[in-house]
């Protein structure tokens, strides 16, 4: 009996706990593929967890996906952060969209560099990371290598990578079932890893966290491969800022920032405000924009300021930035009430004018009137039109959707 088949039974028992669970998953595996779809599958209701399940082999095919060319090595940890942060937000997409945020979804990523037709320097590794709204874990591990060339037994080599494979599947699917709270499958077998337990029949995982933020949150850029720069090092000429509470990061939000990328050929950079223009709301605290930050994690730009709850205190800071606003945002950066009257918002226009900041509009729907409205629905003195873009776009998801949905 191989190790698989002596660890069925355990599988079957855990997997239909899963499916009878609230929480759905998305996989992008590459470098290595055991049974773990096959696993989530053949159990009846897997269509209650099974989001979707990739296996993104090429090069090129896993560039395409992420957006960017990702780690310089391919079977990285990197990579699998990458692959997962891009799993969960695909994965939170498409319960939005079906009307079911309030489902928790994990983002699983797997990369892998085991038994191949040639014989490899280095170990026989790989990485399994998931993302769920609480943040991101990781384990990483070796595998035993064969003994002597891969080249000397081509069937020797092809059932000791299908082994790799199964085994490294295996702890994939540990880590989901430690994500949702279910028992893992005690695994006996080699695995040389400081991230495992062992228990009676076998091991366990002990997934570490991958951290978030670990510096200081405001006047910094934190990018997508995890690095920071301060709020002087932005060019403002190849950057558009898109302010926002992002709360929370909705597929909308990101289909925006694409497609004015596209449209300009300039990052977009999110940027969340810790005060609201309205001084009578309180500041947010620090650890929820940490917790906000989470979900642009290994995805997109964000930029946390401690102020700057105006429009023109940001255009301030970046002097000539163009800023990606809903039209609902628009008319309130219109709206004299924040200036003291309509003389102080001809001040604030005059001062964005000369400062070179303007303003793209996308169209909204206003969740009062229920209407959607556009750049030429706003009352504006026509001395600034030229200050407000409007862009032909439609998106009618909000935050404030997604919340109710996830109160349910």
């Amino acid at each position: 009996m191989t190790l698989y088949e002596s660890l069925i039974q355990g599988i079957e028992e855990r997997v239909a706990v899963l499916h009878n669970g609230p929480h759905m998953v998305w996989i992008n595996e590459t470098g290595v593929c055991g049974h773990l779809l096959f696993d989530l599958w053949r159990m009846p209701g897997s269509s209650a967890t099974i989001l979707h399940f990739g296996l993104p082999y090429h090069r090129r095919v896993q560039m395409n996906l992420l957006g960017h060319d990702g780690d310089e090595s391919f079977a990285s940890l990197e990579q699998a952060i990458y692959l997962a942060a891009h799993a969960y937000e695909e994965a939170f997409k498409v319960v939005s969209q079906e009307g079911v945020a309030s489902r928790p979804v994990i983002g699983v990523g797997i990369t892998g560099a085991i038994t191949t037709g040639r014989d490899r320097r280095g170990d026989d590794r790989a990485h399994v990371v998931i993302k769920d709204r609480h943040g991101i874990h990781q384990v990483s591990f070796t595998l035993p290598k064969m003994e002597g060339s891969v080249l000397d037994d081509p069937s020797a080599t092809r059932r000791h990578r299908e082994e790799q494979g199964i085994l490294v599947d295996l702890v994939a699917l540990n880590m989901i079932l430690w994500a949702t709270g279910v028992d893992q499958i005690q695994v006996p077998g080699a695995l040389q890893s400081s991230q495992t337990e062992t228990q009676m029949e076998g091991w366990v995982l002990k997934p570490y966290p991958v951290s978030i933020g670990h510096t200081d949150l405001f006047n910094k850029v934190f990018w997508p491969n995890d690095s920071t720069t301060t709020l002087s090092d932005l060019d403002p000429k190849e950057v558009v800022l898109f302010p926002g509470s992002f709360n929370p990061l909705s597929f909308a939000h990101v289909e925006m920032a694409r497609m004015i990328e596209g449209m300009t050929g300039k990052r977009v950079i999110f940027q969340i405000s810790q005060q609201h223009p309205d001084k009578a709301v309180a500041p947010l605290p620090e650890e929820e924009l940490r917790r906000r930050l989470v979900a642009f994690a290994w995805r997109h730009p964000v930029l946390f300021l401690p102020a700057s709850g105006l429009y023109v205190e940001k255009a301030r800071l970046l002097p000539g930035v163009q800023v990606l606003v809903g039209a609902d945002a628009a008319r309130s950066i219109l709206n004299p009430r924040y200036y003291g009257g309509d003389e102080g918002r001809r001040r604030m226009l005059e001062e964005l004018a000369d400062l070179g900041s303007s303003f793209i509009v996308m169209g909204r729907v206003d969740e009062v009137s229920g209407r959607f409205i556009m750049r030429d629905d706003l009352d504006m003195p026509p001395r600034y039109a030229h200050l407000f873009e409007g862009v032909s776009a439609r998106w009618d998801i909000s935050s404030t959707t997604i919340r109710a949905q996830q109160a349910r």
